[in-house]
């Protein structure tokens, strides 16, 4: 029996192995697309918290000192610029291959 026909297997057919599947920097399998946006969910989440917080935060302090609305601008301002940036950090770290 030649060699090639004794690799070939059951039908003439080549068996292949399949090449590794790629994994994401938290460890989960990269194939399972639809379930990919599911990471960055949690970190939308944490955005509209945080700047809900701050606002009602800086809103509670504006009615104590009756300075009404710097507090609360001040708040949704820290709250939207860090919420931003830990969004684009985390998904720049999300998305890297």
């Amino acid at each position: 029996m030649p060699a090639d026909e004794s690799e070939a297997g059951q039908g003439g057919k080549e068996r292949r192995s399949q090449p590794p599947r790629k994994t994401g920097n938290i460890g989960r399998n990269v194939g399972a697309d639809r379930f990919r946006g599911w990471g960055l969910l949690g970190v939308g989440m944490e955005l509209g918290m945080v700047v809900a917080v701050m606002s009602l935060g800086g809103w509670w302090v504006d009615r104590k000192l009756d300075t009404s609305p710097w507090f609360l601008l001040l708040g949704l301002g820290i709250a939207t610029i860090g919420g931003m940036y830990n969004l684009y950090r985390q998904s720049k770290r999300y998305f890297e291959d």
